[in-house]
């Protein structure tokens, strides 16, 4: 629960910890996803409309609601936004997220 805290308020190590314990085994390769698309940074919105972290994209508005969250909550909240790139992750695997 403080990691969440943590990582909602920006601490990038604590938001690292939270992409971890979301991921399992994946943790490594997701924090290096999450760097690569907003270098850790809270907010962040490409020219597609992609949020937060991991630029999860506007197509994904349904699984966030499935999953209880706001589109802003997804945009703003780093926990809502590593939770439904997880879920997205163990749905469909790494594609998402390939150049």
């Amino acid at each position: 629960l403080a990691d969440n805290d943590a990582a909602r308020a920006g601490d990038r190590e604590a938001i690292k910890r939270v992409i971890h314990r979301e991921f399992g085994t994946a943790g490594t390769w997701a924090v290096g996803i999450a760097e690569r698309e907003s270098h850790l940074t809270t907010g962040v919105i490409s020219s597609a409309g992609c949020v937060g972290i991991f630029q999860l994209s506007p197509v994904h508005r349904a699984r966030a609601a499935r999953l209880g969250y706001s589109w802003d909550q997804v945009r703003w909240d780093n926990v809502a936004n590593i939770s439904v790139a997880a879920d997205l992750y163990r749905d469909v695997g790494p594609g998402p997220w390939r150049l």
